[in-house]
C-alpha cells in the first residue's frame, strides 16, 4: 500500500473504531477531539490524569505492520513442502483478492482493541508505577540502615533487591498475560491457557519436525559413515546429535534410550533409514 492509501484508511479505522467505542461505553473515552482536516483524538481523564490520545500515527503502523504479518504468513504457508501444488495455487489465488480486505480486517480489530482498552492501559500503568514506588521507598530505606551499620559491621554491608525486582516483573508480567488472555480468549480456534508439559504441536509442525530430524540423522550418519569406512552404530549417531549423555554422578548412559523415545515421537524408522544409507554406499 502507498503512503497515501494508508493514510486514508487509517483516517478511515480511526473514525469508525471512535464510533464503535463510544457505542460499546459512552463515558470512555470521557470527550473526543476532532480536528480541522477530521482526525479524532479520544481524551481519557481521572482525578490523577488527563490524557489526550493521538492513535492516528499508530494506526498507520499497524496497518503496515499488518500488512508485514500477513505476507509472511502466506508465505510461510507457500514454503510449506508436504502442501500441494493446487492447494499453492488456491491460497495464492485467495490471497491476491482477499489482501487488502484482510489487512482492513486485521487492522480495524487491532485498532479498536488499541483505543478501547485504552484507559484501562492508562490505569494499569499508575497502578504499576505505584507499586515500583513501593519497591523503591523500601529499597531506599533498606539503603539507609546499612549505611548506619556498615562502620559498625564486620564484612561490607549489601542489600539484596533482586527478590523485590523479581517480584515487581511477575506482578506486570502475570497482568500482561492475564489482560492479552481476557482479550482474545473468545476467539474461535484459540488455544489461550497452557497445560502442564511442553505445548502440543500441529500436525503440520510434528511432521515439518520428522522431516528435519530425518535429514539431521541422515547427515549424521553419511558423516561418521565417511570418517570410519564403516557404518556407524545407532548410539555413535545419537552422541554425534548430541542427544542424552552420561551421569557423571551414576554412569547411567541415556544416550540410546532419549534417541529412541524422539524416534518414537516422531514416527521415525531408523532401521529403514540406516538400510537405505547403507544401500547408498554399496552402490
Amino acid at each position: 500500500m502507498t503512503d497515501a492509501e494508508i493514510d486514508a484508511l487509517a483516517r478511515e479505522i480511526l473514525t469508525s473504531t471512535v464510533h464503535d467505542v463510544l457505542e460499546w461505553n459512552p463515558d470512555i473515552p470521557h470527550h473526543v477531539l476532532r480536528l480541522p482536516d477530521g482526525e479524532l483524538r479520544p481524551v481519557f481523564a481521572t482525578v490523577s490524569y488527563v490524557f489526550e490520545f493521538m492513535p492516528l500515527a499508530m494506526i498507520k503502523a499497524i496497518i503496515a505492520e499488518c500488512e508485514k504479518i500477513l505476507d509472511e504468513f502466506v508465505l510461510s504457508l507457500e514454503e510449506q513442502k508436504n502442501l500441494s501444488k493446487h492447494n499453492k495455487r488456491v491460497l495464492k489465488s485467495t490471497y491476491k483478492q482477499g489482501r487488502a480486505r484482510t489487512i482492513k480486517r486485521m487492522a480495524e480489530n487491532t485498532s479498536l482493541h488499541l483505543i478501547g482498552f485504552f484507559d484501562s492501559r492508562l490505569h494499569d500503568l499508575l497502578d504499576d508505577a505505584f507499586e515500583d514506588s513501593k519497591v523503591v521507598a523500601g529499597t531506599y530505606l533498606r539503603v539507609t540502615f546499612a549505611k548506619l551499620l556498615d562502620p559498625y559491621a564486620p564484612e561490607p554491608v549489601k542489600i539484596d533487591a533482586r527478590k523485590g525486582i523479581d517480584h515487581a516483573a511477575k506482578r506486570v508480567a502475570d497482568k500482561k498475560r492475564k489482560f492479552l488472555r481476557d482479550s482474545i480468549e473468545f476467539l474461535p480456534f484459540l488455544t489461550t491457557h497452557r497445560g502442564r508439559g511442553a505445548p502440543r504441536k500441529s500436525p503440520l509442525a510434528r511432521e515439518q519436525a520428522r522431516q528435519d530430524f530425518t535429514a539431521q540423522i541422515e547427515a549424521t550418519y553419511r558423516k561418521l559413515r565417511a570418517a570410519t569406512g564403516e557404518s556407524p552404530s545407532k548410539r555413535k549417531v545419537a552422541k554425534e546429535l548430541g542427544i542424552g549423555g552420561v551421569n557423571p554422578r551414576t554412569g547411567t548412559d541415556s544416550i540410546l534410550s532419549t534417541f529412541n523415545i524422539k524416534l518414537r515421537r516422531l514416527g521415525i524408522d531408523y532401521k529403514a533409514i540406516a538400510a537405505k544409507l547403507d544401500s547408498e554406499g554399496e552402490q
